[in-house]
Formats: C-alpha cells, sequence, structure tokens
C-alpha cells in the first residue's frame, strides 16, 4: 500500500502520477507495495524523496489542521519537541477560514429556557481553534445526525459561517426547525433517562452553561481517536508542581489537569483582579506524604512496629507552586459565584480583566504565554440556576456585539468595553465564563 503521507494528499498523488509518466514503463507492484518515495527515470537520475509535505503548483488548500512541519519527529532525526508552553507562531490557531461566508454574527432560538446553552454555543462558535477542531474531527459516523450531538454541531457550525438559508436559523419563536433544532434533538438523545445531563437534556430549567460546555467535552472526547491529543491541545490546562522530600531527597511532583480554569469570588466586597484570582490557583495547599521506595521502606518498618496509619504515612501540609506544563490553545476560566459557604447566593462583585492576557509567570519553561479574549458569557439574577445569560462576542473582522438569545445589539462605538461590561437592554449582566485564544 501507498505511504499514508502521500495516500492521504492529493498533491502527493499528483506527484506521484507525475512520476509515473516519466518512467519507461509503470511502476511494478512491489513500488506499490513498499514504503519507498524515489523513483529512477529514463534520463538515469533518482528524484528525490517526496514525503507528501512538499507543496507543488496548485490551488492553495485552506484547512484548520496543525500544520505538519509542527508534528512529532520521527525517531533518530535528532529533534526534540518543544515544550508545551513555548511559543510557537506556527501552532497558533488564531485566523478565520477562507471559506467562510458569512461574517456577522447570528441569533439562535430558545424554545423553552435554554439561553445558558445559546450563549456558551455562541461563544464556542466566535473561537477560530474551536470552529477549527469541528472541521477536523469525525469525518464519518454511522449515526444519523439527529443522533449524535458532534454532528449536530458541526452541521450547526457550517450552516452559522457557511451556506445558510433563512430556514436553517429561523426568527418566529413558535416556527421549528433549522440546525438548532436539529442540534436539541440530538442532545436529547444522547442523554437518555439516568444519564448525569438528562435533566439538562429536557430543557425545562435553567441550568449552568459549565455544565454544558462539561457535556460538550465528553461529547468531543468520546468520538476522539485514542491516539490522539488534539482535544487536549485544544483545552486541557495542565499544572505540575516539584519539590524534594525532606526526609529521602527524593524529586517529587504533583498533578493538576482542568480543562477549565474555576476561579472561586468567596468573599464578596473584595477588590480582587482577575490576575490576583489566577495567582491564588496556582498556589495550593494539600496533604501530602512521600510514595518513593526510600520513605516506603521506613513506612514499612513502622507498620511492622503497630504503629498508627496517620503517623505511618507523616502527613504533612505543603504550600505548593504549581507552573504551567501545558497550555491549551482555547484557555477557559470560570468565575464560580455562588456555592461558597453554604449559600447558593449569587456574589455580583466585579472582577476587573484585561482584553490581553500574559501567563508567562507562570510558565514552567518561563517561555512566553499571551490570550486575547474572543468572548465572554454573562448572567443576570439571582441565582445560576434562574435569571438569564447572554453572550458578548467578538465580532469576525472588527468590533464586538452582545447576543441574547435572537436578539443582537452593538455599540455604536464597538470598543473593549462590550466584552468587559456585558450589558443587553440597559441591563447589566456579570460574567461566569471568560474564552481567551492563545497567541504566543
Amino acid at each position: 500500500m501507498l505511504q499514508p503521507s502521500i495516500a492521504r494528499n492529493p498533491l502527493a498523488l499528483r506527484k506521484l502520477l507525475e512520476l509515473c509518466m516519466q518512467t519507461g514503463k509503470f511502476p511494478l507492484n512491489h513500488f506499490l507495495n513498499c514504503k519507498l518515495n524515489r523513483m529512477k527515470l529514463r534520463s538515469g537520475k533518482t528524484t528525490k524523496p517526496f514525503d507528501g509535505r512538499q507543496r507543488t503548483r496548485g490551488p492553495r488548500l485552506a484547512t484548520f489542521d496543525t500544520p505538519v512541519a509542527n508534528a512529532r519527529p520521527s525517531a533518530g532525526t535528532g529533534r526534540q519537541r518543544r515544550p508545551e508552553t513555548r511559543a510557537n507562531k506556527a501552532n497558533r490557531i488564531t485566523k478565520w477560514p477562507r471559506d467562510i461566508k458569512h461574517t456577522e454574527p447570528r441569533g439562535l432560538q430558545n424554545p423553552s429556557i435554554m439561553c445558558y446553552r445559546n450563549a456558551l454555543l455562541q461563544c464556542l462558535l466566535h473561537l477560530p481553534a474551536f470552529c477549527g477542531h469541528l472541521r477536523a474531527v469525525h469525518q464519518e459516523c454511522p449515526l444519523p445526525v439527529e443522533e449524535c450531538a458532534v454532528c449536530a454541531l458541526q452541521e450547526l457550525e457550517q450552516k452559522y459561517w457557511g451556506d445558510r438559508t433563512s430556514a436553517d436559523f429561523p426568527r418566529e419563536p413558535d416556527e421549528r426547525g433549522g440546525a438548532i433544532a436539529t442540534f436539541d434533538e440530538a442532545f436529547s438523545s444522547c442523554c437518555p433517562e439516568g444519564n448525569q445531563y438528562y435533566e439538562m437534556a429536557t430543557g425545562w430549567r435553567q441550568e449552568d452553561p459549565h455544565e454544558f460546555l462539561l457535556f460538550l467535552h465528553s461529547e468531543l472526547s468520546a468520538v476522539e481517536h485514542h491516539k490522539s491529543n488534539r482535544l487536549d491541545r485544544l483545552f486541557m490546562f495542565k499544572q505540575v508542581a516539584r519539590w524534594t522530600c525532606e526526609h529521602c531527597n527524593a524529586d517529587c511532583h504533583a498533578k493538576n489537569d482542568n480543562a477549565c480554569m474555576e476561579l472561586g469570588v468567596q468573599k464578596p466586597k473584595q477588590t480582587v483582579s482577575l490576575m490576583d484570582l489566577i495567582r491564588r490557583y496556582h498556589t495550593d495547599s494539600r496533604d501530602w506524604y512521600c510514595t518513593e521506595p526510600g520513605c516506603e521502606a521506613e513506612r514499612q518498618l513502622r507498620r511492622e512496629a503497630g504503629m498508627d496509619e496517620e503517623e505511618i504515612k507523616r502527613r504533612k501540609k505543603l504550600l505548593m507552586d504549581f507552573k504551567i506544563s501545558q497550555a491549551p490553545e482555547v484557555l477557559c476560566i470560570e468565575l464560580k459565584r455562588s456555592g461558597f459557604g453554604g449559600t447558593n447566593k449569587k456574589i455580583k462583585d466585579d472582577i476587573p480583566y484585561d482584553e490581553e492576557l500574559d501567563m508567562t509567570e507562570f510558565t514552567e519553561d518561563e517561555s512566553e504565554l499571551k490570550y486575547r479574549l474572543f468572548s465572554v458569557v454573562a448572567h443576570s439574577g439571582p441565582s445560576p440556576k434562574s435569571g438569564h445569560h447572554i453572550a458578548a462576542v467578538r465580532k469576525r473582522e472588527k468590533g464586538f456585539q452582545t447576543i441574547s438569545d435572537l436578539d443582537r445589539e452593538e455599540l455604536e462605538t464597538p470598543d473593549f468595553y462590550e466584552l468587559r461590561y456585558p450589558s443587553f437592554e440597559k441591563r447589566t449582566f456579570d460574567p461566569v465564563l471568560l474564552f481567551y485564544s492563545r497567541t504566543a
């Protein structure tokens, strides 16, 4: 069979056919069944190796995939993989595809009280990296689109930015159908009775957009190939803390992996910024005991002596300073405004944040790490289970816009104020989810 890098690339196949035409006779079956990628021509010269990555003359192909040049090098090449947090401009997915036909946001129909769903979908659909992920995965599915949430989400993204008709996004509240109705049907099909998201799928009560994000993440993870880490690189935020055991002098470490950075706004009327909360997030106090062989042997001697288990483990409160070992393309930050102190009352304090977010001080290898704010989910109401959610998004070309289900509102002089203080019809909203896209 052909080399995989050639078989998947139409430009490589075209090059192979050109080489076939230049030979004295058609290539032998031995050539077609081996991994050779060079050929002897009539002139006696041997062609240079062609690995499917070289560009030939022809139209440029629009793609969201990470360039092949940044793939993991093969064994024996002598090249080492860069640290995950190092700035790699070729890996940044911040540009929209060339085949987009619509540049303005589109409102989404709300059949009941699913404003949280619409707000989150609007934020995700305005992230170039997320749209690119949808176009690169799950190319084949045995299920109809009404039974697969990922297929329905892909169709929604294609119609949102590509070929769409008025029937795809109906404006009348009593008119059903279209891309969002198909997604609702797939959502319900994926969450039968007994599923942890069943009550959310019924659509009869207000839900938390963060919970809906976890549902989408679980569906995307379920269809991803077991050897692929594309979803992890898109959302997963990985931290590591390192220290030395004071008993055996062994190098120890602890890991903390999350798809969303949850920052708790615990005390009302406390003036803190987003960076203050992020610094707290990277410092954690935990009960720890060493699991290295030296300490394990010492614990075994204590067990034989009949000592108490807690005294055997020598648990110690350790203040850990976590560093970022892998930075995602999309940094999701949740501002938890309720659930602290045994009460569900919402804390409405203002948490200042900037359009640009510099996370360089938290990286393990001290490499540059910067993000830009693209979209915000905001809420108005006494608790997350009531009230109303809206989305404030960065437009594809220029400016910002606030979207509330089917309605859109834009300032006369659009600037970052729209994302910093989301409002709709003179009603203020509190940011609860922030989506930053990586720029460096």
